[in-house]
């Protein structure tokens, strides 16, 4: 009898307009040790939104996308319900990120915390890159100017 495994570690994300990083920054989270990705895209105009379905499809259901177009600003709201439904789901561990953060946690350092039974605070080191704002279109690695 074989047994299904229930994935313990998400993340999850609002983006808009972040189509020079978006795969720059789940690739990272997957290798960080993520499981899931839930991505929230926000409106994006550049091509985003595809290429995180592009994505999506490649990763076997890794990468989880959906779009809404809001004319208001209602990160926490979609946030809060992505990480509920990732907690129906099973999963543990949640980090939620923003397209510009890239927390600085080890594969060791994920299942570490997965593993702990209390609820917790977890404090790490993460980077911000904000590109110049003479940018006037998204180019790869442009978030490293």
């Amino acid at each position: 009898m074989a047994f299904a495994v229930i994935p313990k570690t998400a993340g999850v994300c609002v983006m808009r307009d972040a189509s020079d990083i978006a795969l720059i920054l789940c690739g990272h989270y997957l290798r960080m040790g993520l499981e899931r990705l839930h991505i929230i895209d926000d409106g994006s105009t550049d091509g985003t939104f595809e290429k995180l379905e592009q994505l999506a499809h490649r990763s076997r259901g890794r990468v989880r996308v959906e779009r809404h177009v809001l004319n208001e600003y209602r990160q926490p709201e979609l946030i809060s319900a992505a990480a509920n439904t990732l907690i129906g789901e099973g999963f543990r561990l949640i980090l939620p990120f923003d397209s510009d953060e890239f927390w600085a946690l080890s594969p060791t350092d994920v299942a570490t915390m997965v593993d702990q039974r209390e609820p917790r605070i977890i404090g790490a080191r993460w980077s911000n890159f904000v590109q110049r704002r003479n940018r006037r279109h998204p180019t790869p690695f442009g978030f490293l100017g």
